[in-house]
């Protein structure tokens, strides 16, 4: 879940369309788009301190367990 307000600084926060991670050559989400269904992010950026942050959709968290280029930190 989204928060509605900076967890940094309390302030306004604005949120992307959906994007395709993979941009220009570099993939923010390796391994887990499919051919015609790329992961997509959500990009979350406030308004008083300029903090970002990314958001996987629900499709690419799906693919997340068991995929080869995500490790779990324990």
């Amino acid at each position: 879940m989204i928060e509605k307000t900076c967890t940094n600084c309390g302030g306004q926060l604005y949120e992307s369309e959906p994007i395709d991670p993979r941009g220009d050559g570099f993939n923010l989400l390796p391994g887990l788009s499919k051919l015609f269904s790329p992961a997509q992010l959500t990009a979350v950026i406030c308004s008083q301190c300029g903090l970002v942050s990314f958001f996987a959709s629900a499709t690419a968290l799906q693919r997340l367990e068991g995929n080869y280029a995500w490790r779990k930190i324990e």
